[in-house]
């Protein structure tokens, strides 16, 4: 939400997508579709298409719906980056050689973080420049 609002998107729109973002693990657990989160189809395909799919319904004046697309997109670059490819943080999580849970923020490497940041604030950037060209 943070990110959101620093790149110029109104508060309360940047809670819509937080909510969104935070309702993906809520909607779809990754225990049961592991396929929404934390592989390359979540980060490659579904982040795309729901990024696409907020651009269409931004510029069809959907506003609300385009700010959950985002949000949904968002959860699956940040988890691509975040859990790593196939999950292997959550998996080394379970079995102890990973100490602090994936979705812990503070215990994540810097790395990690930044990478996060990046393509969180690249995405935001990319969908308000759009919205501002269609408006």
């Amino acid at each position: 939400m943070e990110w959101a609002i620093e790149e110029g998107m109104p508060e309360a729109d940047a809670e819509t997508v937080a909510r969104a973002n935070v309702q993906v693990d809520q909607l779809w657990p990754g225990r049961r579709q592991w396929g929404r989160h934390f592989n390359p189809m979540a980060t490659y395909v579904l982040a795309r298409r729901y990024a696409a799919q907020a651009a269409t319904l931004e510029s069809a004046g959907a506003h609300e719906e385009a700010l959950v697309a985002l949000g949904r997109a968002l959860h699956s670059l940040q988890d691509g980056i975040g859990h790593g490819r196939l999950g292997l943080a959550h998996l080394k999580h379970r079995v102890g050689l990973l100490k602090h849970h994936p979705d812990d923020w503070d215990p994540t490497p810097l790395h990690t973080q930044d990478g996060i940041e990046r393509v969180t604030r690249a995405a935001l950037r990319e969908f308000l420049d759009a919205s501002t060209r269609t408006h």
